[in-house]
């Protein structure tokens, strides 16, 4: 059943979007709805490079203008600008690592050095500037990454490695790369740790395996040993993540790698392992819980399932401005409730489920036609829906999300005859519409409805196989249309008792085949076999106070329930008596 408000309350109302239920994805297409947070939300910067959440639940955001520390409803900024304890060397963040045993979070800044955030308390609790490094602890002044193994803190900068053991607290250097150019700057992009202890550090280079436990050099990797090819690039590699023991895929330049390995070295590199992403960037990879990859691109978010291999396109639900989000991915972050997050070049978003079970339609594909203020949808079949707006009468094909505007002006309702006619209400004027864009008045149809033709109509229900109740937009109460006579009257003239209340919002069939007339000060239920109609007033039990605007019901376990604007949803018994009332102070 769709719950809508009486027509002529979205006058009042805004209805910006449409929404459709879904249970599952069809198609290659998944759909996700996303909560945005960028700089209006007090995010300190646009471009999001990381997302981490800490022992503690909070999350980490880092960006090119600083830190930020989210806890779900406010955001604390760490910057070169913010007051001393939430100081940092440097605004531009480039990496950060949780280390659990000290509490600490570990960040890293380009032209400003190495930070230690207590997460207990939020402070500020280490620097070590990478600037003004008289000690040459830094073997650049630029960091751009950062992973921690044991008690070592493995740093890459723009021309090298620099290790600070937390125990100790002193900066050690790993063992010596021998590059193959002189002027070639051994800049680390990323690192990663496997369980046989070594680090691995990408660079413009190639790979470098190290022991984690000595510091030394394992074995080397170039370029080509990785099917890449030469050339001056600013960043080869983006992200690496294990997908199991003795595995891990690598995001680069060009694509994805796949890269085996044992305790003795790389086993086998291959190159393209996923169709079509060889000569894009894949700017990051991540698994969810149930060990789907996402990986991103410039053309988009996708989702590849590792068993079957399918991918599927992901796409977020609120279609304004979304490829400006979902095509300007850095980051993908899955937290430890399976929440997706993502860091953009727009700022981040987060997804608490992987799939959105309402879709919301109300702009096409292509961004030409717009829905504005949906007033009533009425489901065709499984791909299609005709929609009611304040601006158009509108086809939606939901298969490929297509909208196309039949027919300009405003539209208020539609319904089915039993004859299969799709009977339409548009502002002061009825039509049976045919598809795929016929509107043909109602009254070369059903001349008995002449009468009414150049009227407004809101609600219809079917009663047996002879009656169609209509309610009026207009003031005007109710309609009984016998169409198998062809006999056309108003509701008053079949029973000896008025409605109270000629504004119908809605009419309702219940389950004693009763019509249920919903007014603004009062509702009334009649009874068709007898022409009996009875009016009814409500009143708050508690307060005396009257209930008003009544505009939808339903039927639950033998009681009613109303839903009224102002008082909430209203729980009547078989004698219409006032059970309950359940308005926002209830939740």
């Amino acid at each position: 059943m769709l719950l809508l408000l009486p027509l002529r309350f979205f006058r009042i109302f805004f209805f910006g979007v449409l929404t459709f239920y879904s249970y599952q994805v069809s198609g290659q297409i998944q759909y996700i709805n996303f909560r945005h947070y960028s700089l209006s939300d007090g995010l300190s910067s646009y471009k999001v490079v990381k997302v981490l959440q800490d022992r503690f639940g909070f999350m980490w955001i880092a960006t090119q203008d600083g830190l930020n520390r989210f806890d779900g409803k406010d955001i604390i900024i760490y910057n070169k600008s913010s007051r001393e304890k939430h100081l940092l060397l440097g605004s531009d963040i480039t990496d950060m690592v949780e280390d659990s045993a000290q509490n600490i979070l570990w960040v890293t800044t380009s032209l400003g050095g190495l930070n230690g955030i207590d997460l207990k308390t939020g402070i500020l609790k280490y620097a070590f500037s990478s600037v003004t490094d008289s000690a040459k602890r830094f073997p650049d002044p630029w960091l751009r990454t950062i992973i921690k193994n044991e008690d070592d803190l493995w740093i890459g900068t723009n021309n090298g490695i620099t290790i600070y053991n937390i125990k100790d607290r002193r900066f050690k250097e790993p063992g010596k790369v021998s590059l193959q150019k002189s002027n070639l700057h051994y800049d680390i992009n990323v690192f990663f740790k496997d369980e046989f202890g070594r680090i691995w550090a990408f660079s413009g280079f190639g790979l470098v395996l190290y022991s984690g436990d000595d510091y030394s050099v394992i074995s080397s990797y170039g370029l080509a040993d990785l099917k890449l090819p030469e050339g001056d690039i600013y960043k080869r590699f983006n992200s690496c993540i294990s997908i199991t023991s003795g595995q891990v895929l690598l995001a680069t330049h060009k694509g994805i790698r796949r890269i085996n390995y044992d305790k003795t070295g790389i086993t086998r590199i291959n190159g393209e392992i996923i169709q079509g992403t060889n000569n894009k960037e894949v700017r990051s990879l991540d698994l969810d819980q149930n060990r789907n990859l996402w990986f991103a691109t410039d053309k988009g978010l996708y989702k590849m399932n590792i068993v079957n291999g399918i991918i599927s396109t992901v796409e977020d639900v609120n279609r304004v401005d979304q490829k400006k989000w979902t095509h300007s991915i850095n980051n993908i972050f899955f937290d430890k409730y399976n929440n997706l997050w993502l860091g953009t070049l727009q700022g981040f978003a987060i997804a608490t489920k992987t799939y959105s079970p309402f879709l919301n339609f109300f702009q096409s594909a292509d961004l030409k036609t717009k829905i504005t203020r949906a007033f009533f949808i009425y489901p065709f079949n499984d791909s299609i829906e005709y929609v009611c707006a304040e601006d158009g009468f509108y086809r939606v094909d939901n298969t490929v999300r297509n909208i196309q505007r039949l027919k300009d002006g405003l539209f208020w309702f539609m319904f089915s005859h039993k004859d299969g006619n799709l009977i339409l209400s548009a502002d002061n004027r009825l039509y049976v519409f045919q598809a795929p864009e016929q509107f043909t008045g109602i009254e070369k149809v059903y001349p008995e409805l002449d009468s009414i033709s150049y009227g407004n109509i809101n609600s219809a229900v079917n009663w047996n196989d002879s009656l169609l109740f209509l309610g009026s937009e207009q003031g005007k109460g109710v309609y009984e249309w016998d169409y198998k006579k062809r006999i056309l009257a108003k509701l008053e003239s079949k029973s000896s008792i008025p409605l109270k209340d000629s504004i119908v919002n809605a009419i309702y069939k219940d389950k004693k085949n009763r019509i249920w007339i919903l007014s603004d000060n009062s509702f009334a239920v009649f009874s068709p076999p007898d022409g009996k109609l009875e009016n009814y007033k409500l009143a708050n039990p508690v307060t005396a106070k009257p209930l008003t605007l009544f505009f939808d019901m339903c039927e639950v376990s033998g009681y009613y329930w109303l839903a009224s604007y102002g008082s909430g949803l209203i729980q009547l018994d078989d004698q219409f008596h006032v059970k309950k009332i359940i308005s926002t102070n209830e939740g």
